[in-house]
């Protein structure tokens, strides 16, 4: 079910999401019928230095601040000059960050500088016409009963 990847990543979002758990009971606030929510991270990096990337969800932009916003994903690395995706699937826990009447996200990029085989860094060109582009998007898999629907079951 994940999309492949354009390059290897040193740390998968998989593997680094979501550090908090949520509040008690909120994985049971999510529907039964819901069998699958996968969020999905495409990007396409044209600088020469590459970048780690942290995302963060709240429901009061304040706690961007203080450090009391729960971490989606955490440190998901991206390599000078790379396109890929990327994706993560949520569980009942993180579930419950998404059932919210609304919510702010947050990413913050960290500036990765490129180093020769010694461990010296190398220094990366700013251009202004370089970018990086960044796309969150999400799938979810319900399970529709269609006896129940249509009155037979």
């Amino acid at each position: 079910r994940r999309p492949p990847r354009s390059t290897p990543l040193y740390s998968s979002a998989a593997s680094d999401v979501y550090k908090r758990q949520t509040k008690t009971g909120a994985a049971e606030t999510v529907p039964q019928e819901i069998e699958d929510i996968v969020v999905f991270i495409s990007y396409d990096n044209s600088f020469e230095f590459g970048s780690a990337l942290t995302v963060l969800m709240s429901q009061d932009t304040l706690d961007f601040e203080s450090g009391a916003a729960d971490i989606l994903i955490d440190a998901l690395h991206i390599t000078a000059g790379v396109a890929g995706i990327d994706s993560i699937n949520l569980n009942d826990n993180r579930l419950g960050l998404f059932n919210q009447d609304s919510m702010y996200v947050q990413v913050q990029v960290n500036v990765l500088g490129q180093i020769d085989s010694e461990g010296n860094p190398i220094p990366s060109p700013f251009l202004s016409t370089d970018e990086m582009k960044l796309n969150i998007y999400g799938r979810i898999q319900y399970f529709v009963d269609g006896p129940e629907l249509a009155g037979d079951g």
